[in-house]
């Protein structure tokens, strides 16, 4: 779907158009000394130039709904600068010249009308560039955007096309199993797994989530590894009241307690603890991931896909503002941190 351009602050374009002023009226005066004294051509420049730039910007703002916007972006600009030019230089030089103190006249002839009309037509170039120039800037930042949320969302859909399938066949091999032996845990294990896959559906179609539904989907994964692994695996989580609301990217502890479970808990003989947590801190939001496994030094690595990704998102949404970082736990066992903003709100 197309949107409309994003136009820069009124404030930024009469900067832009003081500076424009400011340049032409000293050419003038170097240029054409019959313009007069400094002071005089620098009001007919400033005068003549915001007239114009203020009818470009409410043409261009007002037919936006028109579809003006619509137009290539020479076309569209030479629609908002050509009747924006003349009607300009006129409410322009008028102005001006009640200014100054002289009478109001718009047909004289000589080298003073001559550098207004040549001031009016340096003007208006420099504007229309200017303005052509921060409508591509803006195009190209909001494409370059657009690209980066899609190699975000393809990414995503990557780890869960990686993810899912060993799961998706463990889980089910696991129900058969159980259905023969405890069709109550077969029930409560079917039951987890789908809240499980709703919420890894429902990730999939919004670029953020709430903490809650986060630690829900973990919670039903947890509930699923458990059943498979048995006493080997207890988990815990704590999750402030205050940060429920809290958005993050949608499974983006996923990753994390994998991790913590293939490389922690599996590789170790006898039973293991995950532990998730948030937490503000002075930087924002602070989510761990621990668990007691064997640890870094015990050959977990330090980095892999699973972390290499979630550092990836975090700088695709956040940039330098977040960061994830893995550290060894005492006695043992691996605690991931994630650092980025608290944003509060429904996602």
């Amino acid at each position: 779907m197309t949107s409309a351009p994003e136009y820069p602050s009124l404030r930024v374009t009469l900067l832009r158009t003081l500076v424009i002023n400011t340049a032409v009226a000293l050419s003038l005066w170097l240029l054409v000394p019959a313009m007069g004294d400094l002071g005089s051509t620098f009001v007919y420049s400033h005068c003549v130039g915001f007239a114009i730039t203020l009818l470009a910007v409410a043409i261009g703002r007002g037919g936006a709904p028109l579809g003006l916007w619509r137009l290539p972006l020479p076309l569209g600009l030479a629609l908002m600068l050509l009747p924006a030019a003349p009607l300009g230089y006129l409410g322009g030089h008028a102005a001006a010249q009640w200014l100054l103190g002289r009478s109001i006249g718009f047909l004289e002839s000589g080298p003073v009308t001559s550098g207004a009309v040549l001031a009016t037509v340096l003007a208006t170039a420099l504007a229309g560039y200017v303005l052509w120039n921060g409508q591509r800037l803006a195009h190209e930042a909001r494409a370059r955007e657009q690209a980066q949320r899609l190699a975000t969302e393809a990414e995503l859909r990557l780890l869960r096309a990686q993810l899912e399938p060993h799961m998706l066949f463990n889980t089910l091999a696991n129900l058969r199993e159980l259905m023969v032996v405890d069709s109550a845990g077969a029930q409560q294990m079917l039951d987890d797994f789908i809240v499980y896959l709703r919420s890894a559906l429902a990730a999939t179609r919004s670029e953020h989530t709430t903490l809650a539904e986060e630690f829900a989907q973990q919670a039903a994964y947890l509930k699923l590894m458990a059943r498979r692994m048995g006493p080997r695996l207890s988990w815990c989580m704590e999750l402030p009241e205050d940060l429920r609301t809290a958005r993050v990217p949608p499974m983006l502890l996923q990753p994390l307690v994998e991790n913590a479970i293939r490389h922690g808990l599996e590789p170790q003989p006898g039973p293991g603890t995950i532990r998730l947590s948030a937490a503000r801190d002075t930087q924002g939001l602070e989510l761990s991931v621990s668990d007691s496994g064997r640890g870094l030094e015990a050959g977990v690595p330090a980095s892999g896909y699973g972390l290499t990704h979630v550092r990836e998102r975090l700088r695709a949404v956040y940039g330098e503002a977040a960061s994830v970082r893995l550290e060894p736990m005492q006695p043992h066992g691996v605690r991931a941190t994630v650092r980025l903003p608290l944003s509060q709100g429904v996602a």
